[in-house]
């Protein structure tokens, strides 16, 4: 009966000598772990402190890592949409020779150099110069969806060449071809005082690009 009290209290005293170790053991573990960076952890930061290379190249002198277009689908779209614009824009740049005919309100029909230039800007010459009853135009155009808009202004002269206020153009302008444009302009009066007449003529005009020929 002695034995076997003696045997139980070893059995007791085993089983808690090996829980103290094992949890000594764990606590132990823990704390090494914590050193170190708590695990996975320090792995997320290893990989948040370097670049993806596949999405993105370092610049090492401005400190930035900046985005490849082929890493963002959206922003290529609309990157091609915007090439397609300019594209568009350059379309009308240029020199172009055109006849505008006699109007419904009884103008005369004539002929002018017209002249897009890239940024948007716009000077036309026409061949009423020499009459001394107009200036030449300066205006600005821009692309608006499947056509251009264009707004000039000149100068206008009585026959006695006195300045009697200014002429206002507004156009659409679709281009036909590489080569030949198509319009409608509405005309607007500017008196010396200000006061805006709308459309008092209007006519459609079209136009053909003016190109470089060989020299020889």
């Amino acid at each position: 009966m002695f034995a076997r009290k003696i045997f139980a209290g070893l059995l007791l005293t085993g089983l808690l000598l090996t829980g103290m170790t094992a949890m000594f053991a764990t606590a132990a573990f823990a704390q090494g772990a914590q050193e170190k960076g708590s695990g996975w952890a320090s792995r997320a930061a290893g990989a948040r402190a370097t670049p993806d290379r596949e999405a993105s190249d370092f610049d090492a002198a401005a400190g930035t890592a900046r985005i490849r277009e082929d890493a963002l689908p959206a922003s290529g779209f609309l990157d091609a949409i915007e090439r397609e614009k300019e594209a568009r824009r350059k379309a009308l740049v240029g020199t172009w020779r055109v006849s505008i005919p006699a109007s419904a309100g009884g103008a005369p029909a004539f002929n002018a150099y017209q002249t897009f230039h890239q940024g948007g800007t716009f000077t036309e010459f026409s061949d009423l110069l020499p009459t001394l009853t107009e200036s030449p135009a300066a205006g600005a155009w821009d692309l608006d969806g499947d056509r251009y808009l264009l707004t000039f202004e000149l100068f206008i002269f009585d026959d006695k060449q006195a300045p009697v206020g200014m002429i206002r153009v507004r156009c659409s302008i679709r281009l036909v071809n590489a080569d030949e444009i198509a319009a409608e302009a509405i005309v607007d009066l500017i008196e010396p005082d200000g006061k805006v007449t709308l459309d008092i003529d209007r006519t459609p005009f079209t136009g053909r690009r003016v190109k470089p020929l060989a020299a020889r």
